[in-house]
């Protein structure tokens, strides 16, 4: 039934989707510098607060779970850890940012995605694909760059806000923001405090977001900036469904993290720019699990970022880029019970880039950069892109094309962590995409298509031989990304997006545990009347495998988790030009599925709230 209704759904869409994301004029993630939207692939998506708002997203989560090529899933529900797999690549292989920032990936190298949230957030671009050349390491899957709000682009007068909402599972939320501007100096800023219960015993979640953005310019040409992010959070632990004492009530996991980045931008010349920033940031994790392997540490991880970037727009349609990067990791982990220093080790790399950019009488657009990395631990990597748009102008078809190089050094908890291997090599990719976009009847019908394919090489996993981490695997990604959109008029739109993908262990001969065949996004949107929005999306998760670890005989267990179909229902309701009331329904059809192999996810809930802007 669940594979009938998928197809009927496809079909559909093949005739009237849409893409979930409308691209904005210009995008920064793809080459670090402003370039128009037609100019960048299909692997670009691009979500803007208005579309958070909208659609009622509330962390970096909920936003990736709706994007092409990226499946996420969780060891548990709310705030339980969760797992990213951008094309089929490791957890650790997507790169996130905070307005250019590196934000610290913690000693898991996880970057606590279900602590990210959209506090402030004005925008968030998600490149996939191998982006080591521009971005360095931990980006062989891609990269996800979150920009705050900024004065300038908010063109309305309800800058600040204070939110509120409550529902299912105990969970409440209360946000509260603020932008302005004063002379030279503009400031925005986001808290917010959730809180919630969960289904499962045992599995209370609560956090608290900061996001302060300062900027001060100090003359014609130069400003002064400041971001920063702060969060801590909390969460119960009751384990896996198999474990031996479920629902645990004495585990838990305590994550607090902040970040400080002052930064400069510079106006040399009309044809010349420089952005110089130094970022410190402290992720701190204390975590007890019990059972065969009992665990009581405190894990913390300290970046230092300094970056240079400098822009020289050679001729109107030449533009080239060249920067240095230096970055310092340490790692610390803490027995809390005995207080031994178990690790306490660091690592450095210097990093120098270029990249030009040349357009061609606005049909040919061409990029390709290079870059050089030295490690203190993990070689001296080259990396390099070459890409092309295309585009077809009378037909309405845009053509695209890239080849890359990318690389991820392991992460702490590769090196240091129980079963952690010092002397493990970085890993490293080689990917092509090409594609193409196309609008028809007007523009009101758009259709992305790409190929994507990912080899890589040195793949880090832990060997369940001796019981350590090692440089032992092979893997090979590859599939189709389509995505399309129908703005049937300014009332009504449907959209949506499929991937096929592939992703397989080489070294073994098998497929690879977690990432599914299919994955479906969907949604319709409309406005019956001016000041009321209603929206239903539909999820679909097909052929996964994963594994299954009881505390008995074989202790290993391969298994088909099941497919899932998820529906959300929305509505949001402009009582007066300052207040709206929304609501929304997860899990309309009451699923029972598992996100990853016994862990169960939440159940049908029912949220609603309001929001005053002043």
């Amino acid at each position: 039934m669940k594979t009938i209704l998928f197809l009927s759904i496809l079909v559909v869409v093949n005739f009237s989707p849409g893409q979930v994301t409308t691209l904005q004029p210009f995008v920064v993630v793809a080459t670090r510098t402003p370039v128009s939207s037609d100019r960048v692939s299909p692997s670009i998506s691009v979500v803007d607060s208005e579309q958070m708002e909208q659609r009622q997203l509330f962390s970096v989560a909920e936003v990736l779970q709706g994007l092409p090529g990226i499946f996420l899933g969780q060891s548990g529900q709310t705030g339980a850890n969760a797992s990213l797999f951008t094309r089929g690549t490791e957890s650790n292989h997507t790169l996130f940012l905070l307005n250019g920032r590196r934000i610290n990936p913690g000693f898991s190298g996880q970057f606590n995605l279900t602590q990210l949230g959209l506090d402030n957030v004005g925008r968030i671009e998600v490149m996939r694909g191998a982006s080591s050349t521009l971005y360095g390491s931990e980006s062989i899957g891609g990269v996800v760059a979150l920009n705050l709000r900024e004065f300038s682009l908010h063109e309305s007068d309800d800058a600040n806000s204070l939110s509120a909402e409550a529902g299912s599972f105990g969970t409440y939320r209360v946000s509260l923001s603020f932008l302005g501007k004063s002379g030279d100096f503009e400031y925005s800023t986001g808290l917010s405090q959730f809180e919630t219960e969960n289904q499962t015993p045992h599995a209370n979640y609560r956090i608290f977001n900061w996001a302060p953005s300062l900027s001060y310019r100090i003359n014609e040409k130069i400003v002064f900036d400041f971001q920063g992010l702060y969060y801590d959070s909390s969460n119960g632990l009751p384990g896996a469904r198999v474990d031996i004492g479920f629902p645990k009530a004495e585990d838990f996991q305590d994550n607090a993290y902040w970040m400080a980045s002052p930064g400069i931008l510079l106006k040399i010349s009309d044809t010349l720019k420089a952005r110089l920033f130094y970022s410190r940031s402290e992720d701190k994790l204390e975590s007890l699990t019990t059972g065969f392997f009992t665990s009581y540490n405190d894990f913390e991880v300290s970046t230092d970022e300094a970056s240079l970037q400098i822009d020289w727009q050679a001729r109107d349609n030449f533009l080239a880029t060249f920067g240095y990067t230096y970055l310092n990791n340490d790692f610390d982990r803490q027995n809390v019970i005995t207080g031994d220093i178990l690790v306490d080790n660091s690592s450095n790399s210097q990093s120098v880039f270029g990249q030009i950019q040349w357009n061609w009488k606005e049909r040919l657009y061409l990029a390709a950069g290079v870059r050089k990395d030295e490690f203190s631990d993990f070689g001296n990597p080259t990396t390099w892109s070459v890409s092309g748009v295309y585009d077809l102008n009378a037909a309405g078809t845009t053509l695209f094309l890239k080849y890359a190089t990318a690389y991820a050094p392991p992460q702490g908890n590769d090196l240091y962590g129980p079963f952690g291997n010092p002397l493990l090599d970085a890993e490293e990719s080689d990917s092509w995409e090409f594609g193409f976009r196309q609008s028809l009847f007007e523009k009101k019908l758009s259709l992305d298509v790409l190929y994507f394919y990912n080899d890589i090489f040195n793949r880090v996993i832990f060997d369940p031989v001796d019981f350590v981490t090692r440089n032992i695997g092979r893997i090979r990604t590859e599939g189709i990304e389509f995505s399309t959109a129908w703005n049937w008029n300014k009332n009504l739109r449907l959209y949506g997006n499929f991937t096929f993908m592939n992703a397989k262990d080489l070294t073994l001969g098998e497929r690879l545990l977690r990432r599914p065949r299919y994955t479906f996004t969907g949604g319709l949107s409309a406005s019956p009347t001016k000041n009321l929005s209603l929206r239903f999306e539909l999820s679909g998760v097909f052929q996964r495998e994963d594994r299954s670890f009881p505390p008995a005989p074989p202790f290993v267990v391969d298994i088909d988790p099941g497919d899932f179909l998820l529906g959300r229902l929305l509505a949001r309701w402009q009582v007066k030009d300052n207040l709206a009331l929304f609501g929304r329904v997860e899990n309309l059809f009451n699923e029972q599925y598992d996100s990853f192999a016994d862990f169960k996810a939440l159940a049908r809930g029912v949220y609603g709230g309001a929001t005053l802007t002043f």
